[in-house]
């Protein structure tokens, strides 16, 4: 949260000493610049975030092989849409250049996204793939018989 304000804090500094820089002489010329500022920050954050999530996606994908094909679809067409999010967000210049639809088709997007993410962590939960389990958990040579192969050999198992 003190990360927020401090860029919050940051942005309106840099504006003010833009608003100044621009020679802006009434409130809505400042109003206008700050406006400008604040528009340019969300889309270069828009553009980091719709990178970030894309990579994160291939990621992803690589590391799901053997589970369920379902699983791997939802996968597949999670990547593919934040692809193309990404692809609109990365070539706008400004919020100008994204159409009211699109901006509603990526919010549409995201959700479908974190709905399809949910249900993958859900299934994983449920059903840990024994591959992705990391072993070994004893050291090689020494591992000692758990109590079922004790009480085969006839030997007492002591709690």
């Amino acid at each position: 949260m003190e990360k927020v304000a401090l860029d919050a804090q940051d942005l309106v500094r840099a504006t003010m000493v833009g608003a100044k820089d621009a020679d802006c002489s009434t409130v809505t010329e400042v109003k206008d610049a700050v406006t400008s500022v604040v528009e340019a920050q969300a889309l270069a954050t828009s553009q980091s975030l719709t990178q970030q999530l894309r990579t994160t996606c291939l990621t992803l994908l690589g590391s799901i092989q053997g589970l369920p094909s379902t699983i791997q679809d939802k996968a597949q067409q999670v990547s593919s849409s934040i692809e193309e999010l990404q692809a609109s967000f990365s070539s706008a210049s400004c919020f100008q250049d994204l159409s009211s639809s699109a901006l509603a088709r990526s919010r549409e997007m995201v959700t479908k996204a974190q709905e399809s993410l949910d249900e993958l962590l859900d299934y994983v939960m449920q059903n840990i793939p024994l591959d992705w389990i990391v072993g070994p958990f004893t050291p090689a040579g020494d591992s000692p018989l758990c109590p079922d192969e004790l009480v085969e050999e006839g030997k007492k198992v002591e709690a």
